[in-house]
């Protein structure tokens, strides 16, 4: 139990180095956003997964080598003994169970900071719905509101239902084409969930700020999912709609957290990619490489752990 322990926050620990760079060069074209999208997502869960279930085992085997308060003053005593004669002393086990109780508590305030900062996202971008669909003009398709104001936004905002908010000035400066391209472009959001992607993992990036793994992953997950919801808007309407919209578009002042607009991410790469889309071959290509990395990220931690307790791995081997 301890071996599988060690090998876990090992594999954690490489993966969180050594994933970043690798998933830099194989998402930053663009061609497979979805499986690009997939791909980050996996190797944060992957990360804190090991970590976590690390933690979970070292707290396991301390508490089944002590058994109880009286057994831990047992068996602190019976390793100092055997210390005495060449054997490893009280300090290792005592070092291990500091070590996990420290983990455990980090993790467990850690997931109480993403917890509260999600909630305290999710209220006000319910209240900014809210507040939308009382003072905008409902459009006909139910789910989209006018809002009288002097920018150009169009957006869209999580609730229950979730809304799409456009201003006069957007509406006024796009042809009833480009509306209906950037309404599917939002729709795309709210259908994929895309604002818990974005919400999550920039809760993880702060965090976790010195670790590139979610700081790097949190910019690829909100160019990704802009990435995801073009080519959503372009399966449904055509291209050049999606590109004249958004380049109309594009001079837009940006929204606040929560809230996830039509020109979010980075414009000028958004406008080449959709005039110039990477081709059926290129697409597939791509498509395949990301399933082979995929594959990989989900097995590895199967693979270590199978390893670990097998006496394979090796992982403080010397240790238990």
């Amino acid at each position: 139990m301890l071996s599988l322990a060690i090998c876990l926050a090992a594999y954690g620990l490489v993966a969180a180095v050594f994933a970043p760079v690798a998933l830099a060069r194989w998402t930053g074209s663009g061609s497979a956003p979805r499986f690009e999208l997939a791909a980050w997502l996996v190797a944060m869960l992957t990360v804190l997964g090991s970590w976590a279930a690390a933690a979970a085992l070292l707290v396991a085997q301390t508490a089944t080598l002590s058994g109880g308060s009286a057994q831990v003053v047992n068996a602190c005593v019976a390793t100092v003994s055997a210390a005495a004669v060449g054997a490893h002393g009280a300090m290792i086990q005592l070092g291990l169970l500091t070590l996990a109780v420290l983990v455990v508590v980090t993790l467990l305030i850690g997931a109480a900071r993403v917890a509260q900062n999600l909630l305290r996202g999710r209220r006000l971008t319910h209240e900014h719905a809210l507040t939308a669909r009382l003072i905008g003009q409902p459009m006909p398709d139910g789910t989209t509101v006018l809002l009288d104001t002097t920018q150009q936004l169009v957006y869209c905002v999580p609730g229950r239902p979730g809304t799409i908010v456009v201003t006069r000035p957007a509406r006024d400066l796009l042809t009833d084409a480009q509306l209906r391209a950037v309404l599917a472009h939002e729709r795309a959001h709210l259908r994929g969930r895309h604002h818990t992607w974005v919400a999550l993992t920039r809760a993880l990036a702060l965090l976790l700020p010195r670790m590139t793994l979610f700081t790097a992953g949190a910019r690829a997950v909100g160019r990704l999912t802009e990435l995801c919801a073009d080519d959503a808007a372009v399966r449904s309407c055509d291209r050049r709609h999606v590109f004249d919209a958004l380049l109309r578009l594009g001079t837009s002042a940006p929204v606040g957290p929560g809230i996830l607009a039509a020109t979010g991410g980075s414009v000028t790469a958004r406008l080449a990619r959709l005039l110039e889309p990477p081709s059926r071959a290129q697409r597939l290509h791509h498509q395949l490489t990301l399933a082979v990395v995929l594959t990989a990220l989900i097995l590895a931690p199967i693979a270590v752990t199978v390893l670990a307790t097998g006496g394979l791995a090796g992982c403080g081997s010397t240790l238990t």
